[in-house]
């Protein structure tokens, strides 16, 4: 039986076209592995961005929650509404007199 050569033979681990497979193989699987790598941390950081939008938008509606309705102390939050009816008020309220002071009168 005849060797079989490398022109026309089975190729060997040794061989030139081996080692250059072989060689491409590494340099590609390198590269699919940081493009791996930078998949992930992109999906870690849109998971942490939804976490955040989430916990904000949490904040944000317990902030409206508690803003609306009766506080505890029995009163209301401010509206529009009633900011305008209190300047409403203050307009028709006689301006006070500059000459008499509260103390002086009450006090003697």
């Amino acid at each position: 039986m005849a060797k079989p050569t490398a022109a026309g033979g089975a190729a060997t681990l040794s061989s030139y076209r081996v080692q250059k497979a072989f060689s491409i193989n590494f340099r590609e699987n390198k590269k699919l592995r940081s493009e791996i790598k930078l998949i992930e941390n992109e999906h870690i950081r849109n998971i942490r961005q939804v976490k955040q939008d989430i916990k904000e938008t949490r904040i944000w509606l317990e902030n409206i929650r508690e803003s609306t309705g009766y506080s505890q102390h029995g009163l209301r939050p401010e509206t529009a509404t009633d900011q305008r009816k209190t300047r409403e008020r203050r307009k028709k309220l006689p301006p006070r007199s500059k000459t008499t002071e509260p103390q002086k009168v009450f006090n003697g």
